[in-house]
């Protein structure tokens, strides 16, 4: 007597006699150490970019603070584009990983060191994504005088130097993490910036070229 089995392996139907019910079950299994595969690679590629995230969030050394005209070159360098800008919009939407809030931040360009864009070109940062982030908003950049208590309001810079660096890509797909405003030499309110500012006056037309 020949009975026949049907099973459903991954969205499939397989008709099998007895004799073929070994090689059935091993293909059952093949499946779901599959599927296991999938969820393992998953949860690794969370917990890597968790780990990118907070060492990313580590202190700069301070070679990345040092005012030479060497280490502005590696920033301007390594940009799409640097330019002066000025924030004229802010938007605030609930954070789809970590906790918090995405900023949305436009910029309307001031001068251009680099790059295709030209004074009155707007461009806009996302920041948030990482723990590391900032954003035009944060209190790490909020005016304070001496002696003084904030009244009403806090007041924030409006205008920044930005060396705008995109994530390295594969494929058109991005393989870093996001350029976002952060406590960096990548984006500085102009007021903290007053060092790199002189040096790109005096030589970024000829690192452009």
């Amino acid at each position: 007597m020949h009975i026949r089995i049907s099973r459903i392996i991954t969205g499939h139907k397989r008709t099998v006699g007895r004799s073929g019910a070994p090689l059935f079950n091993h293909l059952v299994k093949f499946s779901d150490r599959v599927k296991t595969m999938r969820t393992g690679l998953l949860l690794c590629a969370v917990l890597l970019i968790l780990h990118k995230t907070a060492t990313a969030c580590m202190p700069l050394p301070e070679r990345f603070w040092e005012e030479t005209p060497d280490r502005v070159k590696t920033n301007f360098d390594g940009a799409k584009f640097v330019v002066v800008a000025k924030v004229i919009k802010v938007v605030l939407k609930p954070a789809e990983i970590l906790p918090g809030e995405l900023e949305l931040a436009t910029f309307r360009v001031e001068h251009s060191y680099k790059g295709k864009l030209k004074p009155g070109s707007t461009f806009t940062v996302e920041s948030g994504r990482t723990a590391c982030a900032r954003g035009v908003l944060d209190d790490t950049w909020q005016f304070s005088v001496p002696g003084k208590s904030p009244q009403g309001k806090p007041k924030y810079p409006k205008r920044w130097l930005i060396y705008y660096t995109p994530p390295v890509s594969f494929q058109n797909k991005p393989l870093g993490l996001p350029f976002e405003i952060q406590e960096t030499p990548l984006s500085m309110p102009v007021s903290q910036a007053t060092y790199d500012l002189d040096v790109l006056k005096q030589f970024s037309r000829q690192w452009a070229q």
